[in-house]
């Protein structure tokens, strides 16, 4: 259950109603249980925590599961997620595996380029519920913004997923190159910027300020490799505005899966 918040008469995070729980942003279930580790490590150190009302904390624990099968299965998620996979998520899909055979239903056969050894090998690619993660992404971002900045923001946020890619559609390559760009355009831009959250090889969040063309941008990194840019405001930026293309022409759907990738 919910830790009760120590000033209810705070407003939640994200709406109007009053606090009465607090919320992990991100959901703590992303953070491995000491039984799951070696004596020596602890990954669930000073989690980051906003007041919030029932809805948007309890109310939302399903997506927040959908998410935490996605994210630690991703081909450049770390070392630690993949023991996640083995530990915690494999009890999980042993007591429920419904959502694991929903998630696998639709998957392909997907060729994957090694950008050290070059070579190509084969991996599965999962189609997902873009929507549904969104709506999980998006309640994040007003989390950490609210963390950082101790007030709410409810205006437009745009949402830029590394590990969502295209495959259906004429226009799939250009939309993978636009993100493929995007994400060296946030590598420069943050490189030197200072890394929030007790926990890094699990979940860190860095923000710059893009005034006058935006208000924030926050870059998420989840298992130190894979990441999220949350623009809050406008962004006047080409590289975004291609995306913004490319998202009209197709949304991305499917996220290749690093479990089923070779062994070496």
């Amino acid at each position: 259950m919910p830790n009760k918040c120590a000033r209810t008469e705070r407003e939640c995070y994200c709406c109007s109603l009053p606090a009465t729980t607090v919320e992990h942003i991100p959901a703590q279930c992303f953070f491995p249980e000491k039984k799951d580790l070696a004596e020596d490590l602890d990954f669930r150190k000073e989690l980051i925590t906003v007041p919030s009302c029932e809805t948007h904390n309890t109310k939302k624990s399903g997506d927040d599961e959908y998410l935490f099968y996605v994210i630690p299965m991703t081909l450049r998620a770390n070392k630690h997620a993949t023991h996640h996979f083995e530990t915690k998520i494999l009890r999980a899909i042993n007591r429920r595996p419904a959502l694991i055979n929903h998630l696998l239903d639709k998957s392909r056969h997907a060729y994957v380029r090694d950008p050290i050894k070059l070579d190509d090998f084969v991996t599965v690619a999962i189609s997902l519920d873009y929507d549904r993660i969104e709506k999980v992404l998006m309640l994040l971002a007003r989390g950490l913004y609210y963390h950082h900045f101790e007030t709410k923001y409810m205006n437009k946020v745009e949402i830029i997923t590394e590990f969502l890619i295209s495959m259906d559609d004429i226009n799939s390559k250009a939309h993978n190159d636009s993100l493929a760009e995007m994400f060296k355009w946030a590598e420069q831009i943050f490189q030197n910027q200072t890394k929030f959250g007790t926990n890094p090889e699990i979940f860190f969040y860095q923000v710059v300020d893009a005034k006058p063309q935006a208000e924030k941008i926050f870059r998420v990194v989840f298992y130190e490799g894979v990441q999220i840019i949350f623009i809050f405001g406008e962004y006047l930026n080409q590289l975004v505005n291609t995306y913004r293309m490319t998202m009209f022409w197709y949304k991305p759907i499917y996220s290749p899966a690093r479990l089923f990738s070779r062994h070496d």
